[in-house]
């Protein structure tokens, strides 16, 4: 049987955010993406039917309805810091700081330990002050990040990278859209990119899981240690040219457009992304 690929791919399905990679002894410096979020998807089509082997109205799946998901997530995700909450080389922390109610302003703001954390001013007349969340990271080689709580979202990453990106991405369309609205419409296979910049970009693509049993598995289980170790050997500059995936345009390297297909292994064909 034949199958059918659908593919979004706007500039105005993105969002902005701050980010570090760390692993075991390196650490990035602070700093920022304009992120775009591409999602395509491969439907089988049904043999002999009289409407043209797709669903009963023509799409695979409304392009409408991908781009309002893809959109709903790139919101959650928009103006915030990205913290890989299962990183093992991070330490995170959720501490409330004491706000004075009269005077507005933090005691201590930027700090992730000390005195008066407990939300009880210490100075005698005063008065007692509200809390105020606030996360602390503190990295392997001791710098400390202190971050209001409303500006950070706390993802079930282990490093912040665009692959991580894209497979967290694939799991919460996944999980929006339904599972089983994507079976009944016979999506057997779903791709979603995450670039950072023009040409550099990362596609995790996976057939969708049986059930929805399955799907939480997938949520809750590590990435394959092949794709940790492809990953490390990567930012070692380890990797030779046939781990990457080719045919980027613009004549940048191949080695700015990173696979899940080569990344992840035995994974169907790479769908379109553009």
């Amino acid at each position: 049987a034949g199958f059918f690929e659908v593919s979004v791919n706007r500039e105005d399905i993105k969002f902005h955010a701050a980010h570090f990679v760390a692993y075991k002894g390196f650490r990035e410096r602070l700093h920022g993406h304009n992120y775009t979020v591409s999602v395509a998807m491969r439907g089988c089509a049904a043999v002999g039917s009289d409407w043209g082997g797709i669903s009963h109205d023509g799409y695979v799946v409304d392009f409408g309805d991908i781009k309002a998901v893809a959109r709903r997530l790139c919101n959650e995700l928009n103006e915030h810091l990205i913290c890989p909450m299962r990183s093992d080389v991070l330490r995170i922390t959720t501490i409330q700081l004491p706000v004075l109610a009269s005077a507005g302003a933090s005691a201590g703001a930027g700090d992730c330990g000390g005195t008066g954390m407990d939300g009880v001013d210490e100075r005698e007349g005063e008065q007692a002050p509200l809390s105020r969340e606030q996360v602390c990271i503190e990295c392997e080689d001791g710098a400390t990040f202190s971050v209001p709580r409303s500006d950070v979202v706390m993802l079930p990453l282990v490093h912040s990278t665009a692959e991580e990106l894209a497979h967290y991405l694939w799991l919460r369309l996944v999980q929006e859209y339904g599972l089983q609205p994507l079976r009944t419409r016979r999506v057997a296979a779903l791709s979603v990119t995450v670039s950072e910049a023009p040409y550099q970009r990362a596609t995790f693509t996976c057939e969708l899981p049986e059930d929805e049993a399955a799907l939480e598995r997938m949520a809750a289980g590590a990435l394959p240690a092949e794709a940790v170790r492809a990953r490390l050997l990567r930012a070692r500059g380890r990797l030779m040219p046939e781990h990457w995936s080719s045919g980027v345009g613009g004549g940048e390297s191949p080695r700015h457009e990173r696979s899940a297909v080569a990344l992840f292994g035995s994974l169907p064909a790479a769908l379109p992304a553009d």
